[in-house]
């Protein structure tokens, strides 16, 4: 005896006399996931509950929908593993898994059908919830592991205090900011290695972080340890400009320590702080060009360069002297230094840095050919004669950057010598060629046509990039050249 479920026409369910479950006669209870209705206001938060109670309520919800679910997939119409009804029903687990308020009414939808449990639905179920349960696991670890590190900031041994600080710098940014204030007492430790990573923590944390215990991390200044020194200047340099300026005047103070590391790192600070910092303490930092520590006046070099230009304008002078340096790592980078100071200031002191074109150390060469080749078309053209020289330089590297500098002057000055450039197509070394193409590719195109063939020879070169170079350079030269050579290039495709 068969009997219909009021308001479902198409449901049939079994009588007590039959024993057995009958198959639903629709398709579409196999061909598509039913959607789920609207959630059963039952479920819904009570005005009258307490935090407490709407927690444990909210977790039988949660359980009761897991085992709702459970039965639900188990009683679905019946599907081949792997078919789209299966997928769509595996798809439909999915979304309401997590769903406590959904689950009752779903459960009514699917359990339609055969009494039959499939198996694929029921191991895809356990999978869903062991993959929640995994997620459980690692946030728990991931909880229980801060709490842990956060306890060994207390532990007796000073390395596993030392591990702990160093972990916490490296957590995110809200675990950090929940044990700032206990990194910040390591700042006090007996152990300098401690205080070194605490110092090192404070400097990598939020800004605001930072600004709450710069004072202590200022006061490491004046610490027993050269490293520790080191490293506060260092992360106040990292700070807020408005922490800098507070804390600029403790940071130069550090100009004339005794430790030459100190000093550099100082001089290193005060030259990435504000302009008004900067032109503050200009002074004190522009000293140390006349340190006893080769590195202390590179890093006073190296400042200069990125200080305001009435500062530039002031020791760009005293900079220059330094050319004269027994260091070439200084000399070097004196050069480099004119090179991204103000127009004025490089033409003023073009003379000095062409000079340095003689220099012993090859690569204080090449640094002052391509300084003179970021300078103004008329100090290129005053210096281009000596530039050119280079072309006969004995370092390959020297003789690349002089053909490219000489590639890139103004067309007067790359017509008168083109010749020369032309001569280092032949040159042992491919990167010398490679720019000696390039150079001849972007000069005038009268020039470009006079040197056509000599370029168009570089098409059977032995390096690929030369031949590249070559292509490039004659697809860029006037069009009667470009026909003449079009067959050696289509031979190259």
């Amino acid at each position: 005896m068969e009997m219909k479920e009021k308001g479902s026409p198409n449901v049939v369910h079994p009588s007590p006399a039959d024993g057995v479950a009958v198959r639903v006669a629709t398709s579409a209870d196999a061909e598509a996931p039913r959607k789920a209705v609207a959630a059963d206001v039952s479920l819904q938060p009570k005005l009258t509950e307490g935090p407490v109670e709407a927690l444990q309520r909210a977790e039988r919800e949660a359980q009761e929908a897991a085992k709702a679910l459970e039965q639900a997939i188990l009683n679905a119409p019946e599907a081949e593993p792997g078919s789209k009804p299966a997928m769509a029903r595996l798809n439909e687990a999915r979304e309401v898994l997590s769903d406590a308020a959904r689950c009752t009414e779903y459960r009514k939808q699917l359990t339609v059908g055969t009494a039959r449990s499939e198996m694929w639905a029921h191991e895809a179920l356990g999978e869903l919830k062991q993959a929640k349960e995994v997620e459980r696991k690692q946030k728990e670890k991931k909880e229980k592991e801060r709490g842990t590190l956060g306890a060994r900031l207390e532990h007796s041994d000073a390395d596993v205090r030392r591990a702990a600080v160093q972990a916490l710098g490296a957590m995110p940014s809200e675990v950090q900011s929940q044990h700032a204030d206990t990194v910040a007492a390591r700042l006090e430790h007996t152990e300098a290695a401690v205080r070194l990573a605490a110092v090192k923590a404070v400097g990598g944390m939020r800004s605001e972080v930072q600004s709450q215990h710069a004072g202590s991390v200022a006061a490491r200044l004046e610490d027993a340890e050269a490293s520790v020194r080191r490293a506060a200047v260092q992360a106040l340099g990292r700070m807020s400009s408005e922490v800098q300026s507070q804390h600029a005047g403790a940071v130069a103070a550090r100009l004339g320590h005794l430790d030459a590391s100190v000093r550099r790192a100082a001089v290193q600070v005060l030259g990435r702080m504000s302009s008004e910092v900067q032109l503050q303490h200009a002074g004190a930092v522009m000293a140390r060009l006349e340190d006893s520590d080769a590195d202390v006046r590179m890093a006073a070099v190296q400042a200069l360069e990125r200080m305001p230009s009435e500062v530039q304008s002031q020791h760009a002078g005293a900079v220059m002297a330094l050319l004269e340096d027994s260091d070439a790592g200084l000399r070097r980078a004196v050069v480099q230094a004119l090179g991204g100071m103000l127009s004025e200031v490089q033409s003023q002191y073009a003379g000095s840095v062409a000079a340095q074109l003689e220099d012993s150390d090859w690569s204080v060469r090449r640094v002052a050919v391509e300084t003179l080749g970021r300078m103004a078309s008329e100090v290129q053209s005053q210096h281009a004669g000596s530039v050119a020289a280079r072309l006969e330089d004995t370092q390959a590297g020297v003789r690349a950057r002089a053909v490219e500098v000489l590639g890139r002057m103004p067309p007067e000055v790359q017509s008168q010598h083109a010749g020369s450039v032309a001569a280092w197509l032949e040159d042992s070394d491919a990167g010398v060629r490679r720019e000696a193409v390039q150079a001849l590719g972007g000069m005038p195109s009268e020039v470009q046509s006079q040197y056509a063939g000599s370029v168009a020879a570089r098409l059977e070169d032995s390096d690929a990039g030369v031949r590249r170079e070559a292509v490039q350079a004659l697809g860029g030269m006037p069009s009667e050249v470009q026909s003449q050579y079009a067959g050696s290039v289509a031979a190259r495709l």
